[in-house]
Formats: structure tokens, C-alpha cells, sequence
């Protein structure tokens, strides 16, 4: 037997005896139902696996465009906010550009709620504001370190100008270093190397520093040795510390006032120096309602006296081309001379030049002038802002206002004794402590009205006497054309959303220019 038959014949048989195959090896129905269950199963899976990605991809769109959305809605709420702050900057152009006449009128500029909180500023053709914005300056009082601010302007011309400061040393009228001294921290090494940043020579002052000691910073720089285009540009010098330059800044406005966060050093935001020293200052040279003054050292002595003449009275005109021509009498002829005429018994020589200059237009009170007359003795002839007490309380403000000394369109660098601190009037050349307090405590008591100017009520009231005015009239003013002020713009729908900036504007030309400009972020919220 071969092998194949030998294990065919181990087989066993697996046939019945009616030679079918055993019901359990006989595929069924109940085998086939569980391979689709099966099937049905991996297939419900994946579409769920699909269905959840997709969910959570439409999810991701979702929010991706509800963010962007969102996002989108703030930068349009932004740019609307910026475009608020700039109409707060074109605001506060528009009110400088006015003359000191229309400013009074319109409320002033130094603290007018009415004028500058929350002016609301609309869309073209709308009536619900978009936005408003508010106007903001340091408080002024006689104690520069009284807290708080207010709504309105911040004068420049408050301020010791640097490039006046190296004037007044040039021409040997103070020392710019003593004038910096005043200032709350100042010491000798930073005012010289303020001085020595700003003057136009290499040499160095006693405690100053100049180009050799930049150059050994780990990133060396030179010093400008002009004017800083803008005050934060000071950081650079050696020892000027930020708390001590800028101080703090604003918190938001409020019914209540202003809230000021300190700085660095304990340096509040009103003893900073930014309140005391200014790379610009300047005043257009015009009257309060924005005529052309009359310059007293007009070469033509005919129509200066034509002009003094319809302004004021013949007399004073008179005075004024005698003083031109002769020149002021010294004191012992004045006391002396027994030949003395009134003002107006003598009339005027045009044929004779000027020979003589007016200083001050403050030359005139109490003034007289030794006249040569033809075939007579020298005449004194008594300034009429002197011998009539009344003609110089009727025509003393006036005075003031009209005339100048100089042809020059703009007046740099004087000093405004109704908003300077108690350190910047000190600093005046010929100012003395007892002046600048009597200056400072009637500042407290108010104005008079607007038309009374401030210099003249201090000789009215015998705080100042003629001769101290003189001597201070070329250094001080009343009046500024360059304004400084932090606007802060807030959204009308979302009142914590702020823009702040401060800016300075210089109105000496029309139209008013934006000099400077720091974008101060976000303002604080309650």
C-alpha cells in the first residue's frame, strides 16, 4: 500500500451516515450577521472620529473669527479714538491761534473746565459724539509742589528758556548756572553739563561735561551743543536723572481733580523740571486784540509821533521824541535845574535824529528829559507818566499793551510773572525775593478783569516801584503764544478705553504749529 492510501486510511470519516456534513461545519446565517455588526461598527467609528474634527475645525474658525472680529472692532474703536485726540490737538491749535482778548473772553486759558473737560467730538452729520477729550495742565499755584491739575494750558514762556539762559551769560546779565540752581535738586555738576550740552563751544565748565566724556560711554555719543529739539533729549547729559527731568504724570480726569502718580526720588510731576526750563518759548509782538504795537524806537521820530499821538495823547508823544532825541536827564540835573517846561509848552524838532534808545517801555514813568531849545537854556521836561498820577493810572495798562521796543515779530524768551513758579521768578535778572513774593500773592488774589494789566496793578498798589520795572521790563511779560497741555481721549461707548499725548503748541505765526509730541499710551481707568 502505497503512502497515499495509508493516510487515506487514518482519516477519519467526517460524513454522516446519510453522507451530509455535520450541521456544525455548515456555514449559517448567525456567522454572517456578526461580520456586518463588525463592519457597522468601524464605520459609525470613523464617521464620528470625522464628525468630531470637523466640529472642532468649525469651532477654530469660529473663534479665529470671532477674535479677528473682536480684534477688528478695537483697532476701529482705536483709530476712531486717535482721530479724537487729534481733533483735541486742532482744538487746542485753534484756541492758541486767538489773540489774549478772545482767549479771556472764551473763558481763559489756565483753568476752564467750560472750555477744555470732555468736549465731545462728533462724525460728520451725527449727533452722538464718537468720543471726547479732555485738556489737562499741572495746577498753578504759588507752591509749585501743591498736587493736582486742571483743565486748561500750561505757558512756556513760564519757563527759563534755555537759549535765553546763554544769552543772559553772554551778554553778562546773570549766570545761567546760578539761574539753574533754583531748581528742586539741582546741583552745580548738572547745571553745568545742562549748560555745556546746550552752549555752542567745546570747552568745559567747572563741574560740567563735554564731548571727551560722552565718548567714553559704553555707546559713545557727542552733545548737541544747541537747543534739544525736544526737553527728554536732557536724559543724556550726565547726572540728569528722569524722576528729576519729567517727573510723574497725569492720572484721569475726574469732578474731583487730577490724581498724580509720583516718580522715582519723590520728585513729584509739579517740582519736575519740565516746569521750569523750556527749549521754546515765544510771544507774537502785537496787543491783546492782535494790533501791531507801536515801537518807541521807530528810526521815524515824525510817525512815532503820529502814532503815540492817536493812541494816547499829544503830550506823551511829545515826551517820547524829546526822550528819543535827548535822552534821559541824570538826577542831579533833574533836581537842580530850575528851567523846567510842562509837557506839551514845547514842540518836538523832527529835523533832529534819535540819538537815544528806549530799554523798557517801563523808561517813560518817572522819566525826564533835558531839552536843548534855541536861544534859551536847557529845559527839563517831566514825563507825563509821572507828574500826573492820574494820566498814569488812565493810561499806564495801556501803555503796556500798545508799545514795544523792538520790531521784531516775535519776542523770545521773556519771563510770564502771572504763571512762573516762585523758582523761575527768582531767577529774573534784578528780581529779588520781597518782588517776586509780592508777585506771587497777588497772583493769588486774582485778576482784575482782564483789562488791568498785572504789572501795572504791582505799581499801582506799591508792590514794585518804577525804577524796579525798568530794570525788569526787558526780561518779563504777561502773555505766551506757546502752549503746552496733555489731551486725553475716551471712547463714548467705553470710558476705560483712553488715548493720552502731550503736546505743545507754538501759535507766534498763524497758523498755530505742533512742536512737540509724546504719545503717552493708554490712560489709566478706575
Amino acid at each position: 500500500m502505497n503512502r497515499v492510501a495509508r493516510r487515506k486510511k487514518r482519516l477519519p470519516a467526517v460524513t454522516s451516515h446519510d453522507g451530509r456534513l455535520p450541521e456544525a461545519m455548515v456555514p449559517g446565517p448567525v456567522s454572517q450577521g456578526r461580520r456586518g455588526e463588525a463592519s457597522s461598527g468601524m464605520i459609525l467609528l470613523v464617521v464620528l472620529v470625522v464628525l468630531s474634527m470637523l466640529t472642532f475645525a468649525g469651532l477654530a474658525i469660529v473663534i479665529n473669527i470671532s477674535t479677528e472680529t473682536r480684534a477688528f472692532v478695537y483697532e476701529s474703536n482705536r483709530l476712531q479714538l486717535e482721530q479724537v485726540l487729534l481733533s483735541g490737538v486742532e482744538y487746542l491749535k485753534a484756541f492758541c491761534e486767538k489773540t489774549p482778548a478772545e482767549q479771556f473772553a472764551a473763558g481763559g486759558p489756565d483753568d476752564n473746565p467750560a472750555r477744555f473737560s470732555r468736549v465731545p467730538v462728533a462724525a460728520p452729520g451725527g449727533s452722538a459724539p464718537l468720543g471726547y477729550f479732555s485738556v489737562l495742565a499741572p495746577r498753578q499755584e504759588a507752591d509749585p509742589s501743591t498736587p493736582g491739575g486742571r483743565f486748561g494750558l500750561q505757558s512756556e514762556n513760564a519757563k527759563l528758556n534755555l537759549r535765553t539762559l546763554l544769552l543772559w551769560e553772554e551778554t553778562g546779565i546773570a549766570r545761567a548756572r546760578d539761574a539753574l540752581m533754583l531748581l528742586p535738586g539741582m546741583t552745580e555738576s548738572v547745571a553745568d553739563s545742562i549748560l555745556d550740552w546746550v552752549d555752542a563751544d567745546e570747552s568745559r565748565r567747572p563741574y560740567g561735561a563735554e564731548a571727551d566724556y560722552y565718548a567714553t560711554q559704553r555707546l559713545p555719543y557727542r552733545p548737541r551743543n544747541d537747543v534739544p529739539v525736544a526737553i527728554e533729549e536732557l536724559l543724556l547729559v550726565r547726572g540728569v536723572e528722569r524722576y528729576l527731568l519729567i517727573g510723574a504724570t497725569f492720572g484721569q480726569p475726574s469732578s474731583a481733580g487730577l490724581s498724580l502718580v509720583t516718580g522715582g526720588g519723590g520728585q513729584s510731576e509739579a517740582t519736575a523740571w519740565v516746569n521750569y526750563i523750556t527749549p521754546y518759548s515765544g510771544e507774537r509782538n502785537v496787543s491783546s486784540d492782535g494790533l501791531p504795537r507801536i515801537n518807541l524806537n521807530d528810526p521815524e521820530l515824525a510817525r512815532l509821533h503820529q502814532r503815540i499821538a492817536q493812541a494816547f495823547t499829544e503830550e506823551i508823544a511829545d515826551f517820547v521824541v524829546f526822550y528819543r532825541q535827548f535822552g534821559p536827564a541824570t538826577e542831579e540835573v533833574d533836581s537842580l535845574s530850575d528851567a523846567q517846561a510842562a509837557p506839551g509848552d514845547l514842540a518836538p524838532d523832527f529835523s533832529r535824529s534819535a540819538a537815544h534808545a528806549f530799554r523798557s517801555v517801563f523808561d517813560i514813568l518817572d522819566a525826564s528829559v533835558e531839552v536843548e531849545v534855541a536861544g534859551r537854556d536847557r529845559v527839563v521836561v517831566r514825563s507825563p507818566l509821572s507828574a500826573d498820577p492820574e494820566l498814569v493810572r488812565q493810561h499806564l495798562s495801556n501803555w503796556i499793551d500798545r508799545t514795544t521796543t523792538t520790531a521784531d515779530r516775535v519776542l523770545y524768551g521773556r519771563i510770564d510773572i502771572t504763571r512762573a513758579p516762585r523758582e523761575v521768578l527768582l531767577a529774573i535778572p534784578g528780581m529779588d525775593s520781597t518782588v517776586a513774593e509780592r508777585i506771587l500773592a497777588l497772583r493769588q488774589q486774582g485778576t482784575s478783569g482782564g483789562e488791568e494789566s498785572p504789572l501795572a496793578r504791582l505799581y499801582f498798589e506799591g508792590a514794585i516801584s518804577a525804577e524796579q520795572l525798568r530794570q525788569l521790563g526787558p526780561f518779563v511779560t504777561t502773555r505766551t503764544d506757546v502752549w503746552t497741555a496733555e489731551i486725553v481721549a475716551e471712547d463714548a461707548g467705553n470710558p476705560n478705553l483712553r488715548l493720552r499725548a502731550v503736546v505743545t503748541v507754538d501759535a507766534t505765526a498763524v497758523p498755530a504749529r505742533q512742536v512737540y509730541w509724546k504719545h503717552m499710551g493708554s490712560g489709566p481707568s478706575t
